[in-house]
């Protein structure tokens, strides 16, 4: 049997060994940290036992992959990683500091959340659809323009400055450095991705599904002790 090692025990590296165990390779895995999980690991305070993250970690409708491998991994006698440890849908919010919390609830709300008159909101379109229909060159083109640059001419001041603020906290990255097509794929998946996630029902209320559209998923405590924790368990047992 041929054996294969892995430097790197987050998730990618994780990801690889949990594959080639199922293809039958046997498989070693090295991490410099005392525990896997890389950038999504967390760890508790000594002093209390305070469960922490390195960030916050939201997972979206079009997390295919990461949702079909949790489907694979016990987290205990009564269900998966994807029955047990999931958390149910986040509310997307915008919170002015001097205006009312405005929450998504379906595309015609997104005038409203980020304090868009019509004319506007049919601008702030017309470039996000240009950016989901965009060819090859186009990409390329898109990739080296700022995201908020780019929406600037066409939103007034409060309405740019409430736009930008959700990069920072939902694609991942501060509105100076993010490209306009980083922000237009990643709202395009958010709001178009299929195929829908369906769960099952819980203590927390009855049978759900996550569609485009719908907030993120969060982990029902520390990433290492509801994800990582239980993978090396699995792994271990695969060999």
């Amino acid at each position: 049997m041929k054996t294969i090692v892995i430097f790197g025990a987050g998730i990618s590296g994780l990801s690889a060994a949990h594959e080639l165990a199922r293809l039958g390779y046997k498989v070693s895995v090295y991490e410099v940290a005392d525990q896997p999980g890389g950038f999504f690991r967390s760890s508790r305070l000594r002093q209390n036992n305070m469960p922490t993250e390195y960030s916050w970690h939201g997972m979206g409708p079009w997390y295919h992959n990461a949702f079909d491998l949790m489907q694979q991994i016990p987290f205990s006698e009564k269900g998966s990683i994807y029955d047990m440890a999931l958390s149910r849908p986040l509310d997307f919010g915008i919170f002015p500091d001097n205006d009312k919390a405005k929450f998504y609830d379906g595309l015609k709300s997104i005038p409203n959340m980020f304090r868009m008159n019509r004319w506007e909101f049919v601008k702030w379109s017309y470039l996000m659809m240009k950016t989901w229909t965009s060819n090859n060159r186009s990409k390329i083109k898109y990739d080296k323009l700022n995201a908020a640059q780019a929406w600037k001419p066409l939103l007034k001041e409060t309405a740019n400055k409430t736009w930008r603020s959700c990069f920072g906290p939902w694609i991942g990255s501060d509105w100076p450095k993010v490209s306009l097509q980083t922000a237009g794929d990643f709202f395009k998946k958010q709001l178009t991705s299929k195929p829908p996630h369906h769960h099952k029902a819980d203590q927390d209320g009855p049978a759900w599904t996550q569609d485009a559209g719908i907030g993120w998923l969060l982990f029902k405590g520390p990433s290492n002790e509801y994800w990582f924790d239980p993978w090396v368990t699995y792994l271990k047992e695969m060999g």
